[in-house]
């Protein structure tokens, strides 16, 4: 490694949320992503609940315990905000199946344009995520290196997807969502009835999933509140299989519906990864 990759190793790493309920994807996750990404210089943290100590060892991670399945996006900010020494995070999930070679230096490159994008008095200048998985792609504004702006409140704004993260950024995003969400639930419901409601995981589960309000106009609504900018890949073509033209190829996504998908079963097996479903 040269010191520019030293340096920004120092303040980017890569981040994994799980939870027990579907531990089975991890060790083909793990596989997969030492197979295809051997060059992998960032530090890797796997955040789960139960015990992840076997997958420290054995694909040379770091592991964040948690004493329970927080959420899905709220095990995603204690996470986040352990990881506190770190400026920028690359956020996968378990079911981010890679497939082919990931293009580390188009990788660094990004994380590059990234944290120098921060050195501009101009906070309209700083980049609050780029998105390495163009599902969907950006259709705004071309930016140098491959890359366009994700404009306005546009479907998706924010999304799930493999991306490069400003980690304060994330966590303000979705901190912001959930005190809002909490406002609107005491003003139109007794108090009592919205404690209730709030305290109920099935229901933020249902918003985050079902409703999916992050990666929809609610969720672009609020990126109008910064000043910073989102940016991403150009996809490389319509069609489905572009997605293996990514910086980090993987097809979005091998659990739908907490169903492991065929294909990645198909997968698993071609790769001789044995997998218990």
């Amino acid at each position: 490694m040269d010191l520019n990759t030293t340096m920004l190793n120092q303040n980017t790493c890569v981040l994994i949320n799980s939870c027990s309920k579907y531990s089975y994807i991890l060790h083909p996750f793990f596989t997969m992503l030492r197979r295809w990404w051997p060059d992998c210089y960032y530090p890797i943290y796997l955040a789960c609940d139960g015990d992840i100590t076997e997958y420290k060892e054995q694909y040379k991670i770091n592991i964040i315990e948690q004493e329970e399945d927080y959420g899905f996006v709220e095990g995603r900010l204690d996470a986040l905000e352990k990881l506190k020494k770190y400026q920028f995070v690359i956020m996968l999930q378990d079911d981010f199946i890679i497939e082919r070679y990931v293009d580390s230096k188009t990788l660094a490159k990004l994380a590059s344009i990234m944290k120098d994008s921060y050195k501009e008095e101009d906070a309209t200048k700083h980049i609050a995520c780029i998105r390495i998985m163009p599902c969907p792609g950006p259709e705004g504004k071309e930016h140098p290196n491959g890359l366009k702006e994700f404009e306005g409140a546009c479907w998706c704004k924010f999304s799930f997807q493999a991306s490069i993260w400003n980690r304060k950024y994330y966590i303000r995003f979705f901190t912001d969502i959930i005190e809002s969400v909490k406002k609107n639930l005491y003003q139109s419901h007794y108090r009592k009835l919205a404690d209730e409601i709030i305290n109920d995981k099935k229901y933020w589960l249902k918003l985050w999933i079902k409703n999916n309000i992050a990666e929809g106009r609610y969720g672009a609504n609020f990126t109008l509140k910064y000043p910073e900018i989102f940016l991403g890949v150009i996809r490389d073509g319509p069609q489905s299989n572009a997605v293996y033209r990514s910086p980090i190829p993987y097809r979005p996504t091998a659990i739908v519906r907490g169903k492991l998908e065929d294909w990645a079963i198909k997968l698993f097996k071609r790769e001789g990864i044995k997998i218990k479903v």
